[in-house]
């Protein structure tokens, strides 16, 4: 069954590559969360976009939808995915939490071969003549396909592993219960890009308010021990 959904490109304003290592928390340096929509199943879910203005933003999504159908044939990747985002898209980046750095595509130059995977969380630097929508279509997940290998440090400072709720996981609903769910979790972030700051949760003590919606992206911080994958295997 074929379905639509629309993502913001609701950016955060950085001070280009090198100002990610300012964000660096724990186990390495860690971008911009922002949200993928929830998916009522039926038709395409706008949100409300921070349009671009002077100078790079970051913005970050997740691929909700098995989508490989929209994409340019061969290239269900970064390369595809900058194509269906459009012009004004200076780079495509996905977090490595085993390396603790970002693969990374640039349009017209090359780079890393970043590959589609439902689910997965990605990363747009766009400069000011970039779209604020980009919509998906394509087939919904099966129950129980999107999961995320979790990296866990043996000791020490956690270390931030990016994963998006899936669509069948409407149970999260509070980062205290995705916290439970993933077990030994230090932190949850959201990115907001209206105070280009982030939102945190500290697991057992509390913090900002974090709306959990399915399809959405976040940052979660793992201690050692716990599940080395979620949602866990059926």
């Amino acid at each position: 069954m074929k379905r639509i959904l629309s993502t913001t490109l609701a950016v955060a304003l950085l001070l280009g590559l090198g100002a990610l290592a300012v964000l660096a928390r724990g186990g390495g340096d860690i971008l911009t969360p922002v949200r993928a929509a929830p998916v009522a199943l039926a038709a395409a879910q706008p949100q409300t976009a921070a349009a671009p203005d002077a100078g790079p933003r970051y913005n970050v999504i997740a691929l909700p939808l098995n989508s490989v159908s929209q994409f340019p044939v061969g290239k269900y990747n970064a390369e595809g995915l900058a194509t269906i985002v459009g012009s004004g898209v200076q780079q495509v980046l996905q977090w490595n939490p085993s390396t603790k750095s970002y693969l990374s595509y640039i349009p017209g130059l090359g780079g890393d071969t970043i590959p589609m995977q439902v689910g997965r969380v990605y990363w747009l630097q766009l400069d000011s003549t970039s779209t604020t929508v980009v919509s998906f279509v394509g087939d919904v997940p099966n129950q129980g396909d999107v999961y995320f290998p979790l990296v866990r440090p043996t000791s020490g400072a956690c270390v931030y592993n990016d994963i998006s709720i899936p669509l069948d996981r409407a149970d999260i609903t509070t980062p205290q219960l995705l916290a439970d769910s993933i077990q030994n979790v230090e932190q949850v972030l959201q990115w907001n890009p209206a105070t280009n700051s982030f939102l945190q949760y500290l697991p057992g003590i509390g913090g900002d308010t974090i709306v959990m919606k399915i399809g959405y992206p976040y940052h979660v911080c793992l201690s050692p021990g716990g599940n080395t994958r979620w949602p866990p295997a059926p």
